[in-house]
């Protein structure tokens, strides 16, 4: 068989001058899938048991509503009570993306910031914000999208992309969205953007909402004089890339971070496109792992509501908790690990509602006190 496929990818390459990478699953020898230790129900014999839990779990509840077919009267129910994710990117291509009509609102506005022509959000600029969309509605796809687009060279009158992102997530307070997942870092160049950026994030972690942004991916060699934005504090967690059996990557620095997710040669992103040099390239790191935290959350946040509970429930705080106990090593950053939670409430679920009711039960039982002083919160005594 690799004999056949060294061929094709030869035939490939003198045809089109263009490096073609085989799957990592269809690899063998010393390019095989590593195997690593076995943690929290993280089987380190399936290079993406995560992948592949999230999507038997996502399976079987769509399945069993048959929410995503056209026509079908339960579809509905995804716009009830729907839960909002902030995208804030380089916009999204809305013909490409995997669930259709998913994206609700935009910024700016139809290519307009106060007065001034910018590109228009439903147009990703190279693909990425699109490709963290799919990944996001891969975990989760009854999300709302609202997509905030940042240009690299912001018009007036902006003065940096620190303020347009300040703009951008000042927009999705606003919005009054669930969580917002930023899959950048950019320099604080100019200290008074720096500062407006940091002061929008506190007003969205006041409002409860569940934030995430991405590791630089520059390993042990980042500048610590350059600080980086968005800053990382309680209440926004910065998300590194793991490989398939959970280790952390070779370009994430773990002492950044506070949580891996999957980030390398994700079974989910076959899809290659060109860049602006001509080579195809995959998705590999840390911004495809935020948008699969981001997911993630919204996954439990749906739940949660569907199940009969409240939003509020795993709002920001709550969710982080929950977070950390779902690591595989508490003591440090480590994946996020929810598949052998998944595999198990699959397994006993013999309806959608059963699931997705033992779902959110079996994560309310990992973070009983947090639960408890939620509940004190909504009922004073």
């Amino acid at each position: 068989m690799n004999t056949n496929l060294e061929a094709f990818q030869k035939r490939i390459k003198e045809r089109f001058s263009l490096e073609f990478k085989l799957p990592r699953d269809l690899r063998t020898g010393s390019n095989a899938p590593r195997k690593g230790t076995r943690g929290n129900n993280f089987e380190s014999d399936n290079e993406y048991q995560w992948m592949e839990a999230i999507r038997n779990f996502k399976q079987q509840v769509t399945a069993s509503y048959n929410m995503l077919k056209e026509g079908n009267p339960d579809r509905k129910r995804l716009n009830e009570n729907p839960i909002k994710v902030a995208l804030i990117d380089d916009g999204v291509n809305p013909s490409k993306l995997h669930v259709k009509g998913s994206v609700k609102g935009g910024w700016p506005p139809d290519g307009f910031a106060r007065g001034q022509r910018v590109s228009t959000y439903y147009n990703s600029s190279d693909g990425h914000g699109t490709t963290m969309a799919n990944l996001i509605h891969y975990v989760c796809p009854f999300v709302h999208l609202y997509v905030a687009k940042l240009d690299k060279s912001p018009p007036p009158p902006y003065r940096s992309v620190a303020h347009m992102a300040a703009e951008a997530v000042k927009w999705a307070v606003f919005s009054k969205v669930d969580v917002i997942s930023m899959s950048w870092t950019i320099k604080d160049e100019a200290q008074a953007d720096g500062s407006s950026l940091t002061e929008q994030i506190t007003e969205a972690e006041r409002a409860g909402i569940v934030l995430f942004c991405s590791s630089d991916d520059k390993g042990q060699h980042n500048n610590a004089q350059n600080q980086l934005l968005p800053s990382p504090s309680n209440l926004l967690k910065r998300i590194g890339s793991c490989n398939g059996n959970g280790t952390k990557s070779d370009f994430v620095n773990e002492t950044e971070i506070h949580y891996l997710f999957p980030g390398e040669q994700l079974p989910v992103m076959q899809q290659h496109w060109r860049s602006k040099r001509g080579e195809l390239r995959t998705d590999r790191g840390s911004s495809a792992s935020t948008a699969l935290a981001a997911g993630l959350a919204s996954l439990i946040l749906w739940c949660t509501v569907k199940s009969g509970g409240e939003r509020d429930e795993f709002s920001n705080e709550r969710m982080y908790a929950l977070f950390d106990k779902l690591k595989t090593d508490q003591n440090k950053a480590s994946l996020v690990d929810v598949s052998g939670l998944m595999d198990q409430v699959r397994a006993q679920g013999d309806t959608a509602h059963k699931t997705v009711r033992m779902f959110v039960e079996r994560l309310r039982e990992k973070i009983p006190d947090e639960r408890r002083r939620w509940e004190d919160m909504r009922n004073p005594s």
